[in-house]
């Protein structure tokens, strides 16, 4: 078992110096390099979280805007509705003044009528 597990690990290290181009690291030297990565996945990590936060913010940002734009949505919708109900009283109004206005004008024909009668009558009687 322990000529096994020495060759399992020479073997590791002739793979490890293959591919690193045949240059064989030392046990410190693994070392430095595990921290080297180590040290640059924190970087990485690093900017990913900042990237992340500052999509967060974007995200939260664009959620407000879309909560005021919803509200505002509503606001107008209000008074859309609100301008739909004047409009109808201002046209039912209009409608009334304009039955009004024919009423008028009608007695004022018959009146008119009437007087023409009237002057036509007193021309014959004064005749």
């Amino acid at each position: 078992k322990a000529k096994e597990l020495a060759d399992f690990e020479e073997g590791a290290k002739r793979d490890l110096e293959q591919s690193r181009g045949g240059k064989s690291l030392t046990d410190g030297a693994m070392v430095d390099e595990y921290n080297a990565l180590k040290a640059e996945a924190g970087r990485q990590s690093a900017i990913l979280q900042q990237e992340k936060d500052a999509l967060d913010r974007k995200l939260a940002a664009e959620g407000d805007t879309l909560k005021a734009l919803e509200t505002e949505a509503g606001d107008l919708g209000q008074a859309l509705d609100q301008l739909e109900t004047e409009e109808g009283e201002v046209a039912k109004h209009l409608e009334s003044k304009r039955a009004q206005d024919l009423s008028i004008g009608e007695k004022l024909k018959e009146e008119q009528q009437e007087q023409k009668r009237l002057s036509q009558s007193h021309k014959k009687n004064s005749a």
